[in-house]
């Protein structure tokens, strides 16, 4: 008995632990990350490329600092833009709904914000599980229009 008093304990505290970074540490890890990457096959015409990667943007996340919404999107954008990347890949989770502390933001306003994004080689996106879950068909709208 007291055994399973202690394993159910420590697992509250692990289950606490990952609820406060998920809620309040991973919000905040935006973070612009510069990484040279050799690759022995890569063709020549591809060397020294710049690469942006925006994922798990889940817009609308938090209506407490750090805000996730419409004004830091925006704030990434431009963030992103000024670091010159010659191709922008969004590999999806655009928008959130049903979450605690946070407010529904339209996949077609993501997608307006979104297309500030500029990139020689091109701007690329594919759809999360929460886009998916929200409604693949109504995000992929948003973002072909």
């Amino acid at each position: 008995m007291r055994k399973r008093r202690i394993i159910s304990a420590i697992l509250f505290i692990i289950g606490l632990i990952i609820a406060i970074w998920a809620f309040f540490a991973e919000p905040n890890s935006f973070r612009i990350r510069e990484q040279a990457i050799t690759i022995g096959s890569w063709p020549e015409a591809c060397n020294n490329k710049k690469v942006a990667i925006l994922a798990d943007l889940h817009v609308g996340s938090r209506n407490l600092p750090p805000y996730k919404g419409t004004d830091s999107l925006r704030w990434l954008v431009d963030e992103v833009n000024a670091s010159l990347p010659d191709l922008i890949l969004l590999p999806g989770d655009f928008v959130i709904q049903g979450v605690a502390g946070g407010s529904f933001v339209s996949p077609e306003e993501v997608a307006e914000i979104l297309e500030e994004l500029k990139a020689p080689m091109g701007v690329f996106a594919v759809l999360g599980n929460h886009d998916w879950w929200l409604d693949a068909k109504r995000v992929e709208k948003a973002f072909a229009d």
